[in-house]
């Protein structure tokens, strides 16, 4: 007995704490007279959700190389990167829910003048 209460404990450990479902956040980035903003902020992130993608709606702006850089963050979120040969969507994995938690991150872009703008949002784990 003690054993299954063990395993069960065991697998509702597991489900709560691996990313789970199909689903993306999907954050709109802007950029109005130089500076940055995003929408939703904060992301909130469910359990359902297994990705965040950011997408940049300005012309003129690209994501820098590291578009987006989240703070604090252990091994929660991963493979973040531009999508494939875009400059202009930026895409983290989330691999692991940490209920409640917080996260700040940086938005960082680059104008077609090479200048670098930037943004410190949140994500918050649902």
């Amino acid at each position: 007995m003690r054993f299954q209460l063990t395993l069960l404990a065991c697998v509702a450990f597991a489900q709560g704490a691996l990313a789970q479902g199909n689903s993306e956040r999907t954050v709109k980035v802007s950029v109005n007279n130089g500076v940055i903003s995003v929408s939703p902020d904060p992301a909130n992130m469910s359990k359902g959700h297994n990705k965040i993608v950011w997408s940049l709606a300005t012309a003129g702006y690209t994501f820098a190389n590291d578009g987006i850089v989240i703070e604090g963050n252990g091994k929660e979120y991963g493979d973040c990167g531009k999508q494939g040969s875009s400059t202009t969507v930026y895409v983290c994995k989330k691999l692991v829910h940490v209920n409640l938690k917080q996260y700040k991150y940086d938005v960082n872009l680059v104008n077609a003048s090479g200048q670098r703008v930037s943004l410190d949002p949140r994500i918050i784990n649902d």
